[in-house]
């Protein structure tokens, strides 16, 4: 039987997906388009064939990740806002290690992989110890750590991994030297930058969903973040689980820059990740910090973004008319007034 709770946050859902089509139908027709033909290229974008499949899933991949790495943290009551800067680090990692490490085959594609999941974590580490000792506010010593962190890579890259031109010249933006070919992960089709990246994104996906929802360590994350005097009571040690999901929250940002460097840009691009990490935070607080939550609502976003460039090249209108969106849902997912609105509709 469906709770009253699940039935409510479905039609809040609902009624935000409404408005937000609605108002963006109506700035679609203002602008001289056709509502039906914006809607149905968006849509098209995503399911039209197996090449668009895939394009959506290559979208979707890192959303979901991300979003989890946000959830795993927001279980515990850290709201981590530093995932954009742990994404960006993950990738300077990777690209380092893919680019310079003495390996080949299989250990170095694990190696860039485990680099960037270590470089994520070490970025988190700062803050973890900060909240965990001294109880520093998190929000405020991780959203600033995401500037220092682009600062910080684009430094390291330009100092000593910057790539050259065909010319021998420096490169103008900063980016590195290409990852060796044994680092990269392929794509399934020339048709699509969609790779083997979403087979363990998949995997991982499964594996934490499993551990939040029905482990000990699950169970362990959602006392910490419900109630922390009722879970020393329960004989959770919360300090140290709120630790922990810190650094877990960081090391899976980190994933999300190395299979980015892996499996599409094949080296770190300053600029090239932007918005991964805030949308992560979006798909965690829209999935209400539900992995099924966070599934869908990375689809939904994933559908968006990938519909970005089909808006572009098929229509007239703004791409961030797909932003519009987002925001409007969003909005409505979490303002009070919808809240009771549903309610009343009980």
């Amino acid at each position: 039987m469906i709770s009253t709770a699940l039935k409510h946050h479905f039609a809040r859902y609902c009624f935000g997906l409404a408005l937000a089509m609605l108002v963006a139908s109506l700035l679609v027709i203002q602008q001289g388009e056709s509502a039906t033909h914006f809607f149905n290229t968006i849509i098209r974008a995503s399911f039209d064939n197996s090449a668009t499949l895939l394009d959506l899933a290559r979208w979707t991949s890192p959303l979901l990740m991300s979003g989890m790495a946000f959830l795993v943290a927001a279980r515990a009551g850290i709201f981590n806002t530093g995932v954009e800067g742990q994404v960006v680090v993950g990738a300077c990692a990777a690209a380092i290690a893919g680019s310079s490490l003495p390996m080949s085959g299989l250990p170095l594609m694990l190696a860039t992989t485990a680099a960037g999941c270590l470089g994520g974590a070490a970025w988190a580490l700062l803050p973890a110890v900060l909240y965990r000792r001294y109880r520093v506010n998190e929000v405020v010593i991780t959203l600033m750590m995401n500037y220092i962190a682009v600062l910080v890579c684009n430094l390291v890259i330009r100092s000593y991994f910057l790539a050259e031109s065909s010319a021998g010249n420096e490169s103008i933006t900063v980016s590195s030297r290409p990852i060796e070919a044994a680092a990269a992960v392929p794509v399934f089709s020339g048709a699509s930058d969609a790779g083997w990246t979403l087979l363990p994104t998949a995997i991982l996906y499964l594996v934490l969903a499993v551990l939040i929802l029905k482990s000990r360590w699950g169970y362990d994350l959602t006392a910490a973040g419900g109630s922390s005097r009722f879970a020393e009571y329960a004989g959770v040690h919360v300090r140290d689980v709120q630790f922990r999901a810190f650094i877990i929250s960081g090391a899976l940002g980190g994933s999300v820059g190395a299979f980015e460097v892996q499996g599409v840009l094949h080296r770190y691009i300053d600029g090239a990740l932007t918005d991964f990490g805030w949308n992560g935070i979006l798909v965690g607080l829209i999935g209400l910090n539900h992995p099924v939550g966070a599934f869908v609502s990375a689809t939904f976003l994933g559908i968006l973004q990938n519909g970005q460039l089909a808006i572009q090249q098929m229509t007239n209108i703004s791409p961030y008319m797909i932003k519009l969106i987002a925001a409007l849902l969003i909005l409505c997912v979490a303002i009070d007034p919808v809240k009771n609105i549903i309610a009343s509709m009980k």
